[in-house]
């Protein structure tokens, strides 16, 4: 599998992702309605979690956007920051990475 293959399917299963815990959030919603405020403490607790998966995954979609675009330039495996190349070690580990381990 190439690398623009890696992270267009690692940029999938990201969306799925974000996808699926979009929909488990307004299931808690709906279900956080139905309930007291007593019963409901739980499910402060499951949605701040839940936000904080999201948040997390959001960032990863745009890392691994990003990692796309520095691909299609011709820059990707270069560190953003300081130019010189990325561990092909690191690359492979995650190939959505856009800087070196000095800088990441």
């Amino acid at each position: 599998m190439t690398v623009g293959e890696r992270l267009a399917a690692k940029e999938a299963e990201v969306r799925t992702r974000l996808e699926e815990l979009t929909g488990a959030q307004e299931g808690h919603a709906r279900a956080a309605l139905a309930r007291c405020l007593g019963e409901s403490e739980p499910l402060v607790v499951d949605r701040s979690t839940a936000v904080t998966a999201h948040e997390s995954l959001g960032r990863l979609l745009e890392e691994v956007r990003l990692a796309r675009t520095r691909l299609d330039e011709g820059s990707y495996g270069r560190c953003a920051v300081c130019g010189e190349p990325i561990p092909q070690g690191r690359l492979e580990a995650r190939p959505w990475a856009t800087t070196c381990l000095q800088h990441g």
